[in-house]
């Protein structure tokens, strides 16, 4: 099970990666069930378009139980409340109904 968080473009994006990687980062690692996770700055918009997001981070699960358990620990509430303190509004998050896969090449 895959959660994925976007985070729009910061006003200050040095500042803001610096606080993600220093202080939301290991609030997410503390996360029970969390089985690995990925962080990654956006460069550019896939259609050349405006840029808006900044950063996606996709936090990988066994299954939706242990999710949603992460999620409702005490842990899982800090990292939440520190993601409404750093994320610009207007940003979201998704858990999809299906698990990730991987293809093969070919």
């Amino acid at each position: 099970m895959k959660r994925v968080v976007l985070y729009n473009g910061p006003e200050d994006v040095d500042g803001f990666d610096a606080r993600h990687l220093a202080v939301h980062a290991p609030l997410v690692e503390a996360l029970a069930g969390l089985e690995r996770w990925e962080s990654t700055r956006v460069v550019g918009a896939a259609d050349q378009g405006e840029q808006r997001l900044h950063r996606i981070a996709e936090l990988y699960f066994k299954d939706r139980e242990s999710l949603e358990t992460a999620l409702g620990s005490v842990d899982g509430r800090d990292t939440a409340r520190d993601y409404r303190r750093i994320a610009p509004r207007e940003v979201g998050c998704s858990a999809p109904r299906s698990t990730s896969r991987t293809l093969a090449a070919g």
